[in-house]
């Protein structure tokens, strides 16, 4: 294999990143949108929320770090793909904090652009209650029938 060279490089920048891996020894993270068939579906209200709340850096993620972080945080976002083990611990952390959880029914990874996101926290109150306010048909707080 011939050593690659840096006009090879320019060449994967004509390519969409969101299609490239590992192409011409270019590594690129992938970046997570939801497309079927070609076709962008519309984000709902909340992708957009924790999109800014992305950006803003007003988020924890994974379980771990809820359990051991002194960060107050004002909501917990769990995907309904998450392991039973990993949801019990969710359900004591919120009942410790009073801290509501809102179960996403498609995956948290598209929204956040992080690969297997099962469980975030958002640490701004005002970010939180807007999310709380605009729960769509994707997302649901999770009650004691969940369990």
């Amino acid at each position: 294999m011939a050593p690659i060279s840096a006009g090879m490089r320019n060449v994967s920048k004509s390519v969409p990143k969101a299609y490239c891996a590992n192409i011409w020894g270019v590594k690129y993270r992938l970046k997570f949108t939801r497309r079927y068939d070609g076709y962008t579906v519309k984000r709902s209200k909340i992708d957009s929320l924790l999109g800014f709340a992305v950006k803003a850096g007003k988020i924890l993620y994974g379980i771990d770090t809820l359990e051991t972080t002194k960060l107050r945080y004002y909501l917990i976002l769990l995907c309904h793909s998450t392991a039973e083990n990993t949801r019990k611990k969710v359900i004591h952390i919120a009942e410790l904090r009073r801290v509501p959880i809102v179960v996403s029914e498609s995956d948290l990874q598209y929204a956040v652009g992080r690969k297997n996101c099962k469980v975030l926290a958002i640490t701004d109150r005002q970010m939180s209650d807007a999310m709380c306010k605009y729960l769509e048909e994707g997302y649901h707080l999770f009650s004691s029938e969940d369990k």
